[in-house]
């Protein structure tokens, strides 16, 4: 199933994310070794807890960003929860940044934007969900077929019920022999005898 999985094509807009994970995956490593040295420069003068926290958030952004590349590569089932703890992350940075550091809450926030958008698409998109979360689409479309089968077997006459295995369905009961194997009584036919 994996081997069929990774030879589907990806969707269009997943290309898309792909290339805005490796640009941002590229700046945010520049981003990394910048602050590091900044923060190295003025290590006396900061609060040391938030600089190791701004560090090791952007650190594991970083590490997100490789495994999600990487899950994208192998059309792992396990991309979407990753996704949820990298999008997790970044809201944690974008408080982080606005209420310990100070930065303008509009350009937190703007971080946040975006994923929020690819997230959105990730939920919605068939394409993407049918090479990444396959098992969904084959229950959906099991409980589909059911559904149908069931419709199908309710509504045509002298098929068996599902529940029981008998005959029935809609036949409806004037039509039914009595015990004997006689046709039910009607005037028509009581005429005909006399």
């Amino acid at each position: 199933m994996k081997d069929q999985a990774r030879r589907q094509l990806l969707p269009g807009w997943t290309k898309i994310y792909c290339l805005a994970l490796a640009i941002g995956l590229v700046s945010g490593v520049k981003d990394l070794f910048t602050v590091t040295k900044a923060y190295m420069e003025r290590w006396q003068e900061l609060i040391r807890w938030v600089a190791l926290g701004d560090m090791l958030f952007r650190a594991v952004g970083i590490l997100l960003s490789c495994l999600l590349l990487w899950m994208i590569y192998r059309r792992d089932q396990r991309f979407l929860p990753l996704f949820t703890v990298d999008y997790i992350c970044r809201f944690m940075l974008a408080f982080m940044s606005i209420v310990v550091l100070r930065v303008p809450g509009v350009n937190g926030l703007l971080s946040l934007l975006v994923p929020s958008l690819w997230l959105t698409y990730f939920h919605f998109s068939k394409k993407f969900r049918a090479i990444f979360c396959p098992q969904e689409e084959e229950n959906a479309a099991g409980q589909a077929d059911q559904a149908e089968e069931e419709t199908a077997a309710a509504s045509a006459p002298g098929l068996p019920d599902a529940e029981s295995g008998e005959a029935g369905g809609n036949v409806p009961e004037e039509e039914d022999e009595n015990a004997e194997g006689e046709p039910p009584f009607t005037p028509e036919a009581e005429e005909e005898k006399d």
